[in-house]
């Protein structure tokens, strides 16, 4: 496992892939109305590697998650707000990519959590506010993995 506070990594993606088709899989899956936000970013194909740098990775025994800090200025940190502006800013897709990733460096049978979304300037000892815990299905998982993955010859 990486000992690092930040940690780049890179997918293949698929021949032609597309945001429509991330869309899809996030409806498949449930979630609708973040799959309607997708669907207004547009149609391109694309193909190549998906890069990235995971700010955190943590690790309590055998399970793991990703921890990404937030510095947003929002009006209010609570669990409502937090949701509505991860999802606003696309840090959902960006977290989900984010676990597809770890999964795949950990293998599919790795103990993933989840992902913490840390809204710094909104921390406050003794209160859950400014952390929001996303734990997307292993379906949905698999699913954005297919996408992120080469097509075989």
């Amino acid at each position: 496992m990486p000992k690092t506070s930040e940690w780049q990594f890179y997918l293949p993606a698929e021949s032609r892939f597309s945001v429509l088709k991330i869309a899809k899989v996030f409806r498949d899956h449930g979630d609708g109305e973040y799959a309607d936000s997708l669907e207004s970013l547009g149609s391109d194909a694309m193909e190549g590697f998906l890069q990235g740098f995971i700010d955190k990775i943590a690790a309590h025994g055998s399970a793991f998650g990703v921890i990404d800090w937030k510095t947003n200025q929002l009006a209010e940190y609570d669990l409502g707000s937090l949701r509505k502006a991860a999802r606003a800013s696309h840090y959902w897709l960006q977290t989900h990519l984010y676990l597809v990733a770890l999964r795949r460096y950990l293998g599919p049978q790795a103990d993933i959590r989840g992902a913490w979304l840390v809204y710094l300037r909104g921390v406050k000892s003794g209160t859950p506010n400014s952390v929001l815990h996303i734990k997307p299905s292993t379906a949905l998982l698999d699913g954005l993995g297919e996408i992120l993955t080469p097509s075989k010859p």
